[in-house]
């Protein structure tokens, strides 16, 4: 039997054979495959080459073709960006570009770069390349076959017509801050903000066991088994883990099923009907629990499925009705902002109702936020994290400042203490610095605490100043940090 001849590419068909790959066009692209493309997209193709007659199309011409068909007919997700009459197509692709480039600096495993654009018909078509770090796409722009540098092909799509932009393929961890980078660029409002989402969490369960497209593979809770000492993990060997776990809910032996809810789940591990695995993390935080995708395989669908089941990816998700109006007052007061769209959250709006009804909020001050992509907490109001110290957060638009009667707090705090009969007295001149305001607070059977409230919200240096300080020290911080710690400094 003869054997086939094999047919050797030049390095403009290999370019062309690695980018419909890349476009999902199969996993085998012959020059067949190539021609066929450019006969069903040759109106498509002349826009950007009008001169081309038998030749191949370029890359160029067929990322443009390809991504331009696929806006026009797939319907896919969209954001309304209204565009006003000072628009300019060069400066919101300049604005693109940056984007990318801050991206890039706090995603550091990933390298985000603008390599096409186009401004036809009235619309912005804009193709990004992510690469891993330290990789190069081949020489005159060409992609060669070579898995180890390109990750995805993303692309970005303005119809300047309908005023709507499509951000595509994007990966799901970065996309929430893709856009919220891209609109704080652009000064266009096209992004529902981030924000807390208020849910119950007994309702949660009902969710999860109805869910059609999740396969339950494995289930870790937060309980223990008083028997083994073990972590109870659902693992069934022949079904679906939800029948298993619908069953410990019926006996109520193990789980009482009137009390289960999202807080009682440490992870979750689906199978995907495409036969990947995902294992969905749940972070526990003082006020609420954020989920995380930890595997590396993660699909748009994946993304729709867990959040219509109550699980926003990255986001917190917050129960009021399971958190005491105490911590929410605090986190107001330590925070000193709050993000306009958690005005909505019942919780928030019934802590700021309280604050008012007592007289303590003096104004309130409309203000952008900002939010760190390193530590993804709450909102806060100095251009550095001061949680991580990063210098890079971003703004978020449509944030609330708050200024509190600070003389009432420490009137309040006075009163409090004396009550509890905890002896009480203010320094007139404070210890180290005239500047600096200090308490003193006398606990029976234990040293005396100087209470130092903190107006600046400048953590680390205040303590600093106090690193002399002979007494235990209680930084009462306000305004830009939150600190769940109580820090004691010895000499």
């Amino acid at each position: 039997m003869a054997r086939r001849k094999k047919v050797k590419l030049t390095s403009q068909e290999k370019g062309l054979c690695e980018v419909l790959r890349r476009l999902s066009y199969g996993n085998r692209i012959t020059i067949k495959d190539i021609k066929e493309f450019s006969n069903n997209n040759i109106r498509l193709i002349k826009k950007v080459e009008p001169n081309l007659k038998d030749n191949y199309p370029s890359q160029e011409s067929v990322l443009f073709a390809h991504y331009k068909n696929y806006f026009d007919t797939s319907g896919e997700d969209h954001y309304d960006f209204k565009i006003n009459t000072n628009f300019k197509d060069d400066e919101f692709i300049k604005q693109v570009r940056r984007t990318c480039r801050r991206i890039s600096k706090v995603f550091k495993h990933e390298k985000y770069s603008v390599k096409w654009s186009w401004t036809i018909d009235n619309s912005v078509l804009i193709v990004i390349y992510i690469l891993r770090k330290g990789s190069k796409v081949g020489i005159h722009n060409l992609i060669r076959p070579d898995d180890r540098s390109i990750e995805y092909l993303a692309s970005i799509y303005l119809d300047k017509d309908k005023q709507q932009i499509y951000v595509y393929h994007i990966p799901p961890k970065v996309l929430p801050y893709f856009n919220l980078t891209l609109q704080y660029e652009t000064q266009v409002e096209f992004v529902p903000e981030i924000s807390h989402k208020n849910v119950s969490w007994n309702s949660f369960p009902n969710k999860l066991l109805s869910a059609e497209n999740l396969e339950l593979v494995e289930i870790g809770l937060n309980k223990t088994d008083f028997a083994t000492g073990d972590q109870i993990i659902i693992k069934p060997k022949d079904k679906d883990a939800r029948e298993y776990l619908t069953a410990l809910l019926d006996q109520k032996k193990i789980i009482n099923a009137e009390t289960f809810n999202l807080s009682y789940i440490d992870y979750i591990k689906i199978r995907r009907k495409n036969g990947k695995y995902n294992l969905v993390k749940f972070k526990i935080t003082q006020d609420g629990i954020i989920p995380d995708i930890l595997s590396n395989y993660k699909d748009k669908e994946l993304i729709k499925d867990l959040s219509a089941i109550g699980l926003p990816i990255g986001t917190k998700i917050v129960d009021t009705a399971n958190i005491s109006q105490r911590l929410l007052i605090k986190e107001l007061l330590m925070s000193g902002c709050i993000r306009r769209g958690e005005l909505s959250n019942k919780g928030y709006a019934d802590a700021i109702s309280y604050l008012d009804s007592i007289s303590l909020i003096k104004e309130r001050e409309e203000r952008n936020l900002y939010f760190c992509l390193r530590c993804k907490g709450s909102a806060f109001l100095p251009s550095i994290c001061p949680q991580c110290w990063d210098k890079r957060p971003i703004k978020i638009p449509n944030g609330i400042r708050f200024t509190f009667d600070i003389q009432k707090i420490k009137s309040d705090l006075k009163k409090k203490l004396i009550k509890n009969r905890i002896k009480y007295r203010y320094i007139r001149k404070a210890f180290y610095n005239n500047h600096f305001e200090l308490q003193k607070a006398v606990v029976s059977g234990l040293p005396e605490i100087n209470i130092y409230l903190n107006l600046n919200g400048l953590y680390e240096q205040v303590l600093n100043n106090f690193k002399l300080c002979p007494l235990p020290l209680l930084v009462v911080n306000f305004r830009g940090e939150m600190k769940d710690d109580l820090r004691y400094i010895h000499q």
